[in-house]
């Protein structure tokens, strides 16, 4: 099942590639993520997503990672309503405090 989402993404953002946000125009079903364990106690998991690269949005697995400093926390990416556009917008996830 995991293998099929990782495919349709990946074939939704060739499709998609001339845009510099990731649009579709169904709610993508969402992935399920099994985290390993953590290799520091202070490491937060960043979560599957899309971010840029070469010009275009490709999908990216989750990771772990150290934060920038105690304070911070990362906010996750989420798929975004676009009623008006008749899909959803990927909004990248992002270290707030």
């Amino acid at each position: 099942m995991k293998k099929y989402i990782a495919i349709s993404l990946i074939v939704v953002l060739a499709t998609l590639s001339s845009c510099h946000r990731v649009f579709v125009t169904e709610r993508p079903t969402p992935v399920v993520v099994e985290k390993p364990t953590a290799p520091n106690p202070t490491f937060v998991w960043i979560g599957p997503g899309y971010i840029k690269k070469g010009g275009k949005e490709v999908y990216r697995p989750g990771y772990w990672a150290s934060p920038p400093n105690r304070n911070h926390r990362w906010i996750e990416g989420r798929w975004k309503p676009k009623p008006k556009r008749g899909g959803w917008v990927w909004i990248p996830g992002h270290w707030g405090r």
